[in-house]
């Protein structure tokens, strides 16, 4: 008799069970950060093998989903399975060798992995299984486990029963807990993840460390400018405020004017250098002069983007302008712009692409800090320099001397061993892209919390953090330690209170045309988003500012709050659906026998 695959049955059980697994981790992971932390990840796997085992052995042979599908696991001569068949099958063969062994290894033999590529290579694997399927009628696992997968005609009522009540209450409960959270709390969808870190043993080690080891993060800043002549601090995404807040403290600081004295910046085209020049060192007579006067220079500085309308810029403009006006002129800050040149006036798309494109981008960058620092400020008697780059732009060389990220900061130290030190900023991951997640799953933000959130500062080396593998960014180098990226770790706002500031006064008083025109060079959906940009601040002319939560949990929380409870709800109805299918073929059977 020919064997059947039974494959479209096979993979219509596997997609219930697995949303049943995923519930079931859900479930799991709630009562284990009670106690402890274990990766959200490792709980699936863990489940998933105890799900099929355990199923197999109590339901002889099938699980909630095959019931409704009518497979059934037997041994290689159609008896019944063993437990120790069970065994060698869903743990030894599916559970280690299909998916522990695999994952394991592609984490941890490439030297850069990222989230997608190892899903990706995952996939292979599970593709692979169903080739293996198609073309010899069983898996491998069933092969080498001396088992198959049959069709049985008839069901157990009785089981049948219990698996819809099963499978319905597990679906219904994670849609319940996974949407109830935001519709009762949905203001914060965009900026609270679904899920905290508990107060783990861990977490109160990394506690202890804040009190006894960290600093008032400006005075741990300038800290550093005693050992080296150049600091970086590598920023959240570009638009949040708060952590301008700190910045602006160590600009105001006198330490700053007398020993330190100069600012690099990756936002500002070289191309505006003079502009900044005349800018820092001009006095004006009012308020309003200084706010259009600032407004033009921000307006027309802007090396990638027609508009950068970020306050965080406007607001430093300004507070470096104001402080230079109470200083003598051997003490007033010098501010360098370091990213590409750019000519509005003859700007096209091709130009902004391959502006924005450049390969060559950070490495331009490095040059212009560490030639002005070579030819300029290392002549100086305030030879040293605060930096200001964004996220990967700030991550520096790894022990060995290599250039993960290709970043600005990784250039300056090759360029300058020993000199320079970098700073991060707390923040979120990018490990899943735009699916933000706190750093270390949450660990350092509830060490954090744990205390009230204070300020701190301090050096990874010889701390917990610095220990800890470096997951902020999509790439994962293997072996890489935040110690081995940053020199230090400053904490200033707790994630669910930073925010995005926007938009600046007089933003587009005489230019609004050349700014659609600049936006044009992007695309003309851009020039029509600062059309939008243009009427909402005629309309808004006393409070040009838009102002709003980061929203980098956002994506992660749709996902976790609305897509998964979708999917769960149409698995629902599938079992639903199957139930009155397996309910008529039994009745069938019945009269058929009659």
């Amino acid at each position: 008799m020919k064997r059947k695959t039974y494959f479209w049955s096979r993979l219509g059980s596997f997609l219930l069970d697995i949303a049943a697994i995923y519930c079931v981790a859900m479930l799991t992971q709630i009562l284990v950060y009670q106690f402890t932390f274990i990766a959200f990840g490792n709980i699936i796997i863990g489940v998933f093998i105890g799900y099929y085992f355990l199923s197999y052995l109590l339901l002889d042979g099938q699980t909630p989903a095959k019931l409704f599908t009518g497979l059934k696991i037997v041994r290689k001569d159609e008896h019944k399975t063993t437990p120790v068949n069970l065994l060698i099958r869903e743990v030894l063969l599916k559970g280690m060798v299909g998916i522990i062994v695999p994952l394991y290894l592609f984490q941890n033999i490439p030297f850069k992995s990222n989230a997608v590529v190892i899903a990706s290579d995952m996939l292979l694997v599970f593709i692979g299984s169903g080739l293996f399927l198609l073309a010899f009628k069983r898996t491998w696992w069933e092969f080498l486990s001396k088992t198959k997968t049959i069709n049985i005609q008839k069901s157990s009522g009785s089981r049948l029963n219990y698996s819809f009540g099963f499978l319905g209450g597990l679906y219904l409960t994670c849609i319940a807990i996974s949407v109830l959270p935001f519709v009762r709390n949905f203001d914060n969808i965009a900026t609270i993840p679904p899920v905290s870190y508990p107060k783990t043993n861990e977490v109160r080690k990394y506690a202890d460390f804040i009190v006894k080891g960290a600093k008032d993060p400006v005075d741990y800043l300038f800290s550093l400018f005693t050992k080296y002549d150049i600091v970086v601090i590598s920023e959240r995404m570009h638009p949040e405020y708060s952590q301008y807040e700190f910045i602006f403290k160590v600009l105001k600081d006198k330490r700053f004017s007398d020993n330190v004295g100069n600012i690099f910046t990756e936002c500002g085209s070289v191309s505006y250098q003079d502009s900044l020049d005349h800018y820092l060192l001009s006095h004006f007579e009012n308020e309003d002069a200084l706010n259009r006067a600032t407004a033009r220079l921000q307006v027309n500085s802007s090396a990638i983007w027609p508009l950068w309308n970020n306050t965080n810029l406007y607001d430093m403009f300004k507070t470096v302008n104001e402080v230079n006006q109470a200083l003598p002129d051997s003490n007033k800050i010098h501010w360098y712009f370091t990213d590409l040149p750019v000519n509005w006036k003859t700007a096209t798309h091709e130009t902004h692409i391959s502006g924005y494109t450049n390969p060559k981008r950070d490495s331009l960058m490095a040059v212009r800090v560490i030639e002005t620092y070579k030819k300029v400020l290392s002549h100086e008697k305030r030879s040293k320099a605060l930096v200001i780059m964004n996220t990967y732009h700030g991550y520096g060389l790894a022990p060995n001397g290599r250039n993960c990220f290709g970043s600005t900061t990784g250039y300056i130290m090759k360029a300058l061993p020993g000199k320079v030190a970098n700073v991060m900023m707390n923040t979120e991951s990018m490990q899943y892209l735009w699916a933000f997640i706190p750093v270390q799953k949450g660990k350092w933000d509830a060490a954090f919390r744990l205390l009230g959130n204070p300020a701190a500062g301090f050096s990874f080396a010889g701390s917990p953090f610095g220990e800890d593998h470096f997951d902020a960014r999509f790439a994962q180098i293997r072996g890489l330690n935040y110690k081995d990226v940053f020199t230090g770790f400053i904490f200033h706002t707790p994630l669910d209170k930073q925010f995005c500031k926007n938009d600046f006064p007089f933003e587009f008083e005489g230019a609004e045309d050349e700014m659609i025109k600049r936006g044009a060079c992007v695309s003309q959906d851009y020039a029509e988003m600062i059309k939008g940009m243009v009427a909402y601040q005629k309309a808004h002319p006393g409070n040009p500012y838009t102002t709003g939560p980061t929203k980098m949990p956002l994506i992660y929380n749709l996902i976790h709050g609305l897509l998964v409870p979708f999917i769960l709800f149409i698995n629902l109805i599938v079992v639903l659906i199957l139930m009155f299918i397996q309910r008529n073929k039994d009745r069938k059977l019945r009269l058929a026998n009659v």
